[in-house]
């Protein structure tokens, strides 16, 4: 209609728009890849001739894995767990995320 001049201010004009640009969401795991690595993982910790640092690196990384898949965490919240953040007598453990955010999990 202006370029028509037919009217002589658009309506538009004082209108404000903002567009979001999408965000996008992380893929997940398939659930059999999930359990390929774990079952792989599990493999090597029945290996015959393991020494005892590889044995508890074994158990260390199948306990990141289980943690990651089983509650969703993420890897920078593993990283930071200390000792006192792990309850074995209650079952949980306390994860801090995003601007100091406190989870139990």
């Amino acid at each position: 209609m202006l370029q028509e001049e037919i009217i002589e201010r658009s309506p538009f004009v004082n209108i404000k728009l903002s567009f979001k640009e999408p965000s996008v969401l992380p893929q997940t795991i398939p659930l059999e890849i999930v359990q390929k690595m774990l079952s792989s993982a599990y493999r090597l910790l029945d290996s015959i001739r393991l020494t005892q640092y590889r044995r508890e690196v074994i158990i260390r990384d199948i306990a990141v894995m289980e943690l990651l898949f089983a509650t969703g965490v993420r890897v920078f919240e593993i990283c930071n767990i200390r000792i006192s953040d792990i309850n074995f007598a209650n079952r949980y453990v306390k994860f801090y995320g995003k601007g100091s955010r406190e989870r139990i999990v």
